[in-house]
Order: C-alpha cells, then sequence, then structure tokens
C-alpha cells in the first residue's frame, strides 16, 4: 500500500460482510493494520540470525543454570558437536574440570546484574590442550 508521502507499507487487510435481517449483504467492514515495522523487524532479525549462523566464531549462549539454549555452527565446528546434541546439555561439557568454578562464578556474576570482562581463560599451552581435550574429537596435534 502506497501512503500519500509515497513510501511504501505493509498491511494487512482483514474484511467482513455486514448483514441485514435477512441475512443480506448489506455492507462490509474492512480493517487495516499496517505490519511495516513488524516485518522489517522480522527481516532484521532473520538477518542477524543468518550473521550468526554463519559466523566462523563459536557463538553459544546458555540460561544462569548453564544449560546451552543456542549453539551456531562455527560452535559445532570447534567443538564437534551438532546443536541438537548440544542445545540442553550443561556448558560444562565444553570446560575443563579444572575451570568450573570460574563457569560457576561467571554465572552468579551474570546473575547478579555483573559485567564480566572478556579474558584469556587459558593462560598456557598445557592448560589450552587441556581444555581441546573437551572437544568430541580432538584434533591431531603437532609434536613439538
Amino acid at each position: 500500500m502506497r501512503r500519500a508521502e509515497s513510501d511504501d507499507r505493509i498491511v494487512f487487510a482483514n474484511a467482513a460482510p455486514i448483514k441485514d435481517d435477512n441475512n443480506v449483504i448489506i455492507g462490509a467492514i474492512v480493517v487495516f493494520l499496517d505490519i511495516t515495522d513488524q516485518r522489517r523487524a522480522e527481516v532484521d532479525q532473520a538477518r542477524l540470525a543468518a550473521i550468526v549462523n554463519d559466523s566462523n566464531d563459536a557463538i553459544i549462549s546458555k540460561d544462569l543454570n548453564g544449560t546451552i539454549t543456542t549453539w551456531n555452527g562455527g560452535a559445532q565446528r570447534l567443538f564437534g558437536y551438532s546443536a541438537e546434541e548440544a542445545i540442553g546439555r550443561s556448558i560444562l561439557m565444553l570446560v575443563p574440570p579444572g575451570l568450573h568454578t570460574e563457569e560457576y562464578d561467571m554465572l552468579h556474576q551474570i546473575a547478579t546484574g555483573k559485567r564480566i570482562i572478556p579474558r584469556e581463560i587459558l593462560p598456557n599451552r598445557s592448560e589450552r590442550y587441556r581444555s581441546l581435550l573437551r572437544r568430541r574429537k580432538p584434533p591431531k596435534m603437532p609434536c613439538e
């Protein structure tokens, strides 16, 4: 639909007949609902979802109990679990046992409204190697 200002709008139209006492149609009620903003928001949301899903970075969300709620393609490539296998499981499946306390602390900070400051959680090579063991199929590591 085009308005007087000539910008295009997306409109949902619904019509219902008006009948007299003899059930003869004598008119109609037509309702127009402007859904332009809703449709634009849907397009924007779909675009952002595609960006997240196609990212090479692992993007994972979890609830305050540490249960994985979303899992993108990057997470699947990095950790080796499909979204179907990961969603609903504990984030601890990815966290080395020595860092479980740190994960619980982070969840507590989030629950109390505190901002999480990004930091390097794998301070040395041996810790990094242990974290790779949390993958489904650890990559082959070159010998040094």
